[in-house]
């Protein structure tokens, strides 16, 4: 991902959406420092695991929190196995502070 937003260009994302069945992380770490780009991200992560060696979505907790993300809203699967979250950059989020 940080290749391709060099390559095209892109100053800022206002919106990303991520389900790709296990490997939401990897997207994620994709990004390296362009995350900090990223206005908003709504993305799905597994809370047991569902294919061999995936991140949970612990890390992807702990990685969006690291990148100054703030959980904003949190959907939990009916069988409990896999949620959706959305994740707001803390500097959009209105009265909010560190």
């Amino acid at each position: 991902m940080d290749s391709f937003i060099d390559e095209q260009n892109i100053a800022e994302l206002d919106f990303v959406k991520i389900d790709v069945e296990g490997v939401n992380y990897e997207v994620l770490e994709g990004f390296g420092e362009r995350l900090a780009l990223v206005k908003a991200i709504q993305v799905e992560g597994e809370l047991k695991a569902c294919w061999e060696g995936q991140h949970l979505f612990a890390d992807i907790d702990a990685l969006l929190r690291k990148h100054d993300f703030m959980m904003a809203h949190y959907t939990l699967s009916w069988e409990s196995i896999q949620c959706d979250s959305l994740w707001v950059q803390r500097r959009y989020l209105k009265g909010v502070s560190g």
